[in-house]
């Protein structure tokens, strides 16, 4: 939900802002105040060579107001008046996401990949949305890590890699940060990873 209280929500490619006619009068209802198709920025992909298309899986939202986009081949951020946006492309066109993303305070996007090849691994995603762009650049604090995967079903998930969305854990100064998945086994285990920089004395 946006400042001005305007939700977002997906249908197909098209993201739009849907709010209050009237801020002061709520009975007037709901209009949408704005549309973005995400096919302007998000490149067509497939998993088992079908013809290729725009598969949007996931939304969320930065902590300055930008609308993160969850696709199968990469991550999107479109402002918050639904005008501009970018995309980054996952580096491996092997993997591909199928669940939604988590966010955190530094601009922190975290999205899990599984393979579209059975019984490889999975990776691990953090992209940065600084200084108004997204960065898989190292520099930036981006880093990608590989987890188990597991196997295509017939297993209890759609596909393959993690069957979850990201989930981040730890938020004081004293505190671990991490982000954990379970790793998409038959026999799932739970995966956490450090969010920042490994700390010194980590075993």
């Amino acid at each position: 939900m946006s400042h001005q209280d305007d939700v977002y929500a997906n249908a197909g490619t098209i993201v739009s802002a849907i709010g209050l006619v009237d801020r002061n009068d709520p009975s007037k209802g709901l209009e949408v105040k704005a549309r973005f198709d995400t096919a302007t920025i998000i490149p067509p992909t497939s998993v088992f060579d079908e013809t290729p298309k725009v598969g949007l899986v996931g939304m969320n939202m930065t902590y300055d107001g930008h609308v993160v986009i969850g696709a199968l081949n990469g991550v999107a951020v479109i402002d918050a008046a639904l005008k501009n946006g970018q995309f980054l492309k996952f580096d491996d066109d092997n993997q591909m996401a199928t669940n939604s993303l988590a966010v955190d305070a530094a601009g922190g996007i975290y999205v899990a990949t599984g393979s579209k090849k059975p019984r490889l691994p999975g990776v691990m995603h953090k992209i940065v949305w600084k200084g108004g762009r997204l960065s898989n650049d190292p520099k930036d604090g981006a880093w990608t890590a590989q987890y188990d995967g597991g196997d295509w079903p017939p297993a209890i998930k759609a596909s393959t890699g993690t069957g979850s969305t990201p989930t981040l854990m730890g938020f004081g100064d004293n505190e671990d940060k991490l982000v954990l998945i379970t790793d998409g086994a038959n026999r799932m285990k739970l995966v956490a990873f450090w969010r920042d920089g490994i700390p010194a004395d980590a075993r």
